[in-house]
């Protein structure tokens, strides 16, 4: 093979190592802070502590609740009021200097005898790390919005009912705000419902209540390409019109709008 033939092979074998790397970009989901946060709790162990997803945890001999607590169930009001002292528990493994949990008294050594103590992140994570986690954390507690624990409105507090009584978190992740593994699908997760690719999937309220309530919508069904992933996919959405009552379709779409 003479010099210019082997420069030819090495420029096509170079253009299809850049393609096959542009249509894996292309295919990855969205990071979402809460996603994020996600994904680098399970890398940390964090969920070793706290249970599947942060959702229950392990027994702690010694401690006042018996066990690590999960992050749901009110469990992290204990420990912090706001996102700022989420973020502080995390990087520091206390919110508040010197301040007793949130209910105990303070010459109450109990809650601090458990033999399994919280751990200091700040000198293995990042502060957009920690933020991340924090965002994850409030997903699973159900705080109302990243950042805050004000009730939000009646109907979106009862949209987020809706979608927990519905399975939706199942799927969309805690609080709908993380998604899950989707195979076959165009980027492999089902999205949750904020970020990019949610917004390209579901345009605007219309396209939303007819994917809630038909699984499809009818743009994404007349392209071939997106019709091919939507029908490939193992996870399909399922449809709700007969489970939905017309509040309950409208509280569902406010709370997925509120985030």
């Amino acid at each position: 093979m003479t010099g210019r033939l082997r420069m030819a092979a090495a420029g096509v074998f170079a253009a299809a190592v850049l393609l096959a790397v542009a249509v894996v970009a292309v295919r990855r989901p969205a990071a979402t802070p809460e996603r994020r946060g996600m994904l680098l709790a399970q890398r940390l162990g964090c969920f070793n502590c706290h249970g599947a997803g942060g959702a229950g945890g392990m027994p702690n001999p010694g401690a006042e609740e018996g066990e690590v607590p999960g992050w749901t169930g009110g469990a992290l009001a204990m420990y912090a009021s706001d996102d700022a002292e989420v973020r502080e528990w995390i990087a520091s493994g206390r919110a508040g200097a010197a301040r007793p949990l949130r209910g105990v008294s303070a010459d109450a050594e109990t809650p601090r005898t458990g033999l399994l103590k919280m751990l200091a992140f700040a000198g293995f994570v990042s502060p957009r790390g920690i933020a991340d986690l924090a965002a994850y954390v409030e997903a699973v507690a159900g705080w109302s919005r990243p950042g805050s624990k004000d009730d939000p409105t009646a109907t979106v507090k009862r949209g987020r009912a809706v979608a927990a009584s519905s399975g939706c978190f199942g799927c969309h992740g805690a609080g709908g705000l993380t998604g899950g593994p989707n195979p076959g699908s165009f980027t492999g997760a089902i999205p949750p419902w904020t970020g990019g690719d949610f917004r390209e999937l579901v345009r605007n309220d219309e396209e939303l209540r007819g994917w809630i309530r038909d699984g499809s919508i009818p743009r994404l069904e007349s392209n071939p390409a997106a019709r091919w992933f939507l029908h490939r996919q193992a996870i399909r959405m399922p449809l709700f019109r007969t489970r939905l009552a017309p509040r309950d379709l409208d509280a569902l779409v406010a709370y997925i709008r509120s985030l």
